[in-house]
């Protein structure tokens, strides 16, 4: 018998197996033992090496077969013998249920662009994720406002908003915390008022001299707004004011007004301060002057009518008003407080005049009728001749002068007081002398007023001698009663020069022939001597 011994016995086979025969792990970060089992039984050397070849999933395995999955798929975990044989077995071995979780994030813009220059413009994002198995890709999207300011949508899309540098960010929605992240450069941007102050440049609002004036200030945020002008703008609300283009206010009328600052840039945005007026001055604009009814007529007989001024603006410092009567037809009183008496027919024309000193009237025409005007004086004149005289059967024509021109009735009653003389009178103020003397002629008014006139007459017992001269004749009319009479012309000087015997009612003398200067004409018979100066001019 021979005994051998100090042999090696190699391994010709390995069989790999899972615990309780599985050949998958359905778990997250599941594991599963594997047994590599040797044959044959006697081989000297049973160790082996355990190892993982990824197929379609991810696993890995530690040096005493126990498998740990990675990702889903399939993978082959192989047991080779360790005494170098190259002998190994293997197992596929199914994974399912696992997370893969993001490992990096690269974000891209665009085209690779890293800048936004438009105004509003926008820059499309995109994340790239790794591993590119990972279960859950999907990542959240935020801006870190740096010098600039931006906005991002949930698809990655940049917003600008105001010009500098922003940070947009992919961050890992799979709770790894990985994120991946972009610089990006903002220029060419509009940056809108977002708030604004307004307020007094100097002390409280408040405005308290005439006309005076308020400085306001205002200020706007964000600090790097493209367009920090504004426009003004009052809003009178109990008070009235102006505003320029700069902000300073003018007060007009007391009360509060509303001072505005509007952003120029189109942002909408507007703040308010109010400010308190006192102290002020308010002129007056406008006055409607109207009768009380809406009346512009007096149809009563010293009627009246009471006017009233309605003044512009309503808060008018002085609304008190002064009354006259500027122009019109048509008589009537006016008193201070406006109330209107008629006196005669027409129209009147009344005005109203502030008293604030703006020198502002209204005026309105009335309209008078159906008043009755009483004679107030007669004054009796004669017709056509200075002299207050006639002669026995003569007549006189006489006028009544009315006063006042416009009295309802303007009809006398003639009569004749007689004195030492008498005389007759016609409806039509015709005096007729009867005998020599004085009479008085009374015209009466006929409007019941009792009003009369007076005119003394004297009455001569002949009608008087008339002389007349041309250039070449003077000439004498006698009334025949007086004939035969006698006339005589004499130098200024006494120096005779002519007589005539007047025997009928027309005498003539020829003076054509005498020098430049003055002459004297008289008549004379036993009853009448009458004489007249005459001029011969050169």
């Amino acid at each position: 018998m021979i005994t051998i011994s100090g042999q090696t016995i190699p391994v010709t086979g390995i069989t790999v197996t899972g615990a309780g025969g599985s050949s998958a792990i359905s778990s997250d970060g599941g594991q599963l033992q594997l047994t590599a089992t040797v044959t044959p039984a006697n081989a000297t050397n049973k160790a082996v090496t355990w190892s993982i070849i990824n197929g379609t999933g991810q696993a890995t395995i530690s040096s005493t077969g126990l498998v740990t999955a990675v990702a889903d798929g399939t993978v082959t975990a192989r047991a080779t013998a360790n005494d170098g044989s190259g002998i190994y077995g293997q197992l596929v071995i199914t994974i399912s249920g696992q997370v893969i979780p993001v490992t990096g994030i690269t974000v891209t813009g665009a085209g690779g662009a890293t800048t936004i220059t438009q105004d509003h413009g926008t820059l499309a994002l995109t994340a790239t994720v790794t591993p590119s198995n990972a279960t859950n890709k999907t990542v959240t999207w935020s801006i870190i406002n740096g010098t600039g300011q931006a906005t991002i949508s949930s698809t990655g899309v940049v917003t600008a908003v105001s010009n500098g540098t922003v940070t947009a960010r992919a961050t890992a929605n799979d709770g790894s915390g990985v994120y991946g992240q972009l610089l990006i450069t903002i220029s060419g941007q509009t940056v809108l008022v977002a708030k604004m102050y307004v307020a007094a440049a100097k002390g409280e609002p408040v405005i308290s001299t005439p006309k005076g004036t308020l400085q306001l200030s205002v200020m706007v945020q964000p600090d790097n707004a493209t367009n920090k002008t504004v426009t003004w703008s009052v809003i009178n609300v109990t008070g009235e004011a102006t505003i320029n283009s700069s902000g300073l206010v003018t007060a007009i009328a007391d009360g509060t007004v509303v001072a505005r600052a509007t952003a120029n840039d189109g942002s909408g945005v507007f703040a308010d301060i109010t400010i308190s007026i006192i102290n002020q001055i308010v002129l007056v604009t406008g006055i409607t002057v109207t009768g009380e009814g809406g009346l512009t007529t007096i149809t009563t007989d010293d009627g009246t009518l009471q006017l009233l001024a309605s003044i512009v603006p309503s808060n008018a410092s002085n609304k008190s008003v002064t009354w006259s009567m500027v122009k019109g037809n048509g008589h009537a009183r006016l008193s201070e407080e406006g109330l209107l008496t008629a006196r005669t027919n027409g129209k009147v024309v009344v005005r109203a005049t502030s008293n604030d000193g703006s020198k502002v009237y209204g005026e309105i025409e009335i309209t008078i009728t159906n008043q009755i005007v009483s004679v107030s004086s007669i004054k009796v004149k004669v017709k056509k001749k200075a002299s207050n005289t006639t002669t026995v059967n003569g007549e006189l024509a006489l006028a009544a002068e009315i006063l006042p021109e416009d009295a309802s009735e303007k009809r006398v009653s003639w009569s004749v007081i007689n004195g030492t003389g008498t005389a007759v009178i016609s409806e039509d103020g015709i005096l007729r002398g009867v005998t020599p003397g004085e009479v008085i002629v009374v015209a009466t008014s006929l409007d019941g007023s009792g009003v009369a006139g007076e005119l003394s007459i004297t009455i001569n017992l002949v009608e008087s001698i008339k002389i007349r001269q041309t250039r070449n004749e003077v000439i004498i009319q006698v009334p025949e009663y007086l004939l035969p009479a006698k006339a005589s012309l004499h130098s200024l000087y006494g120096s005779h020069i002519q007589s005539k015997v007047i025997d009928s009612t027309e005498c003539i003398f020829n003076i054509s022939e005498l020098f430049p200067g003055i002459y004297v004409v008289s008549v004379y018979n036993s009853i009448v001597q009458d004489a007249a100066k005459i001029m011969i001019a050169y």
